[in-house]
């Protein structure tokens, strides 16, 4: 066998992998022609044929290449040079193919290490990636975990071959893999996807609702839709066929009906909020070969582009529709008269309820939506009831996520927790503490610290940050007046004097801030920035700041450290309270009542405390609050 291989020039690499209890033998081959039939030489090649595999079809020259994984290797190789949409590998010389040649190997690895080759591969670059997202659906079997971490001495392999440029580290610390629309879905996030597209174009719905709470996978879905979408439109027949698996073939055969006979769809997607929006879109175009300014977009932005182009969209996406904000309700006369000149501009009626949801229905067909009612935060934001009003009337479909993904140590328990513990309701008397104390001494795996010193918990965040190359930020509530950073530096001359703001010259920039009283947080000693910049989650100086419940939506980091400010308080009665004279966002302060006020007070807490995967910390500034937490809590002296 060894001689049949040197003659057909093919080269293998040999890998054991030790994990946890299992162990992988894998051969790496490569260097196999991409061709239109194999001689029978080519059956002597170990699991080339009959066996389940995973392949990867490259070229070195065109730096193209497209991962798959088969039952029969040879037989999926010879069908992809018979497809017209892989032609691109067959008008550049020298294709070849490299296959991994497990002898453990079920379906259900080959579909995992597929899925991890896509994500990783796009996010490395050596190769531009010709796969679509169907199909990425993430399965789970007995020992998944286990092959999970084989996956990186896979990788290094296949550095060590020259085959990618980065290392493993680089690529699971980027923020392009937190937000790629190739991540692998769940079962319940792939079946709604397969219902939006079914919902749209079999039964021709004007628009999908989809509804779930936070760490459900919102955004992943929004995302992935818009990729998915972008492809549906080349018509991409596989496409569709892959990724419809278990529906009826006369589905398959009307959602292919409508692609072909709606060619080029143009595809958008809103983020409301300015800073994830500006995240999401640097990230994206990283991944996506599109012009990301013409596909990611604010509701303003998105607005103006129609009134300039008059480009209607086909399907619009849009994310976090809980912040959809009103007119009625603006921070100022200024964002108002902007609010109503883009209204009149797309010829909408003033009316008793002046939204951007009703833009959507001028600048699009159909529209999906991502919603979570309890992330609506300000008064300012659109109102459920008229939200579900509205697509009820014009026969909207809604659909549920209940999964939830991102506190992965935690699961339902810490959600459910933290429903509880940010409750108008809750009555903190000895039951219930103890009551909540157990279930928090259950959650085990998942890091949840009260910090007495503020100094410590923030340290303790930078480390973090350090240790895992990003991915671990401080966040807090309302309770401190926002400033004007960038007109104070401007006026002040500090970039000539210091340079660009930067990690090197924070302390500087930040003793100029307190010395004029420009800072935002203040807890005794300990004062500091809010997020400066626009691109905040990316940005290098958001180790050292703290991110406001602005920033925060959609965000999905390693560690959050909460800073719970005196704008919540406990009463007499035992129930948490708003302290209104501490609570400094007018937008939501703006007409709302006590009771309001606290709801959106607390649903900011719970929306920070949920967005760290692995581990949660909390300082309170509020001596009722602290002592409450001490009693709930494991505290750090």
């Amino acid at each position: 066998m060894d001689e049949v291989l040197k003659k057909l020039k093919i080269i293998s690499n040999n890998l054991i992998v030790k994990s946890n209890n299992s162990e992988y033998n894998i051969v790496i081959r490569s260097n196999i022609p991409f061709i239109e039939n194999y001689d029978v030489e080519y059956s002597v090649i170990p699991h080339f044929c009959e066996w389940p595999g995973v392949y990867i079809i490259y070229n070195n020259n065109a730096r193209i290449a497209y991962v798959g994984q088969t039952k029969d290797i040879k037989n999926r190789i010879i069908t992809h040079f018979k497809d017209e949409s892989k032609r691109e590998f067959k008008e550049n010389r020298n294709t070849k193919v490299l296959f991994f040649d497990i002898k453990e190997a079920n379906l259900s690895i080959c579909m995992q290490l597929e899925h991890l080759l896509i994500e990783y591969m796009n996010v490395d670059k050596k190769f531009k990636l010709l796969n679509g997202n169907a199909g990425m659906r993430r399965c789970r079997y007995y020992n998944d975990s286990s092959f999970e971490n084989a996956f990186e001495k896979i990788w290094y392999k296949l550095k060590e071959m020259n085959f990618v440029n980065s290392k493993y580290e680089t690529i699971r610390d980027d923020a392009s893999l937190r937000y790629s629309p190739y991540l692998a879905l769940n079962n319940e996030q792939f079946s709604v996807v397969s219902d939006v597209i079914k919902e749209l174009t079999i039964n021709n719905r004007k628009a999908v609702v989809v509804e779930g709470s936070a760490g459900t996978g919102k955004t992943a879905i929004a995302i992935h839709l818009l990729k998915l979408l972008i492809d549906y439109s080349k018509n991409i027949n596989s496409t569709i066929d892959d990724y419809m698996i278990g529906e009826s073939i006369d589905d398959i055969y009307k959602i292919n009906t409508f692609f072909k006979s709606n060619k080029n769809l143009k595809i958008g997607i809103v983020f409301p909020m300015k800073n994830f929006c500006n995240t999401i879109r640097s990230n994206i175009k990283k991944i996506i070969n599109i012009k990301a300014s013409e596909f990611v977009f604010q509701p303003n932005e998105i607005a103006d582009y129609y009134n300039k182009t008059k480009k209607k969209f086909d399907i619009l996406i849009i994310d976090e529709a809980q912040r959809l904000s009103t007119s009625n309700f603006a921070t100022s006369n200024q964002s108002n008269n902007a609010y109503n000149e883009r209204q009149r501009k797309l010829k909408i009626p003033q009316n008793d309820y002046n939204c951007q949801l009703e833009w959507f229905d001028k600048i699009s067909k159909k529209q999906i939506f991502f919603y979570d009612v309890s992330q609506r935060i300000s008064k300012g934001d659109i109102d459920y009831e008229y939200f579900r009003s509205k697509w009820l009337k014009d026969n909207a479909v809604f659909k549920k996520l209940t999964i939830q993904e991102r506190c992965i140590e935690g699961g339902e328990e810490y959600i459910n927790l933290l429903k509880d513990i940010f409750n108008s309701k809750t009555i903190f008397d000895d039951k219930t503490i103890n009551d909540l104390k157990n279930r928090i001494a259950h959650i085990d795996k998942y890091e949840f610290l009260n910090y007495i010193d503020i100094f410590k918990m923030t340290n303790k965040v930078k480390k973090l940050y350090d240790e895992n190359k990003g991915g671990c930020f401080t966040l807090s509530g309302y309770s401190w007046k926002n400033t004007k950073l960038k007109d104070f530096i401007k006026n002040n001359d500090l970039k000539n004097k210091y340079g660009e703001f930067s990690l090197d010259n924070y302390d500087k920039y930040l003793d100029e801030f307190v010395k004029h009283d420009m800072h935002n947080i203040e807890i005794g000693q300990y004062k500091n920035i809010w997020n400066y910049s626009d691109n905040w989650f990316d940005s290098p100086t958001a180790r050292n700041e703290v991110g406001c419940i602005h920033v925060t939506a959609g965000l999905d980091i390693e560690y959050a450290g909460v800073i719970i400010g005196k704008d919540l308080t406990l009463g007499e009665d035992k129930k948490l309270k708003c302290n209104k004279k501490e609570f400094h966002d007018a937008n939501t302060k703006r007409n709302a009542t006590e009771e309001e006020l606290l709801e959106f007070i607390l649903d900011s807490y719970y929306i920070l405390f949920t967005r760290g995967r692995r581990g949660t910390f909390v300082y309170a500034d509020d001596p009722q609050i602290q002592a409450l937490l001490k009693e709930l809590m494991k505290t750090v002296d």
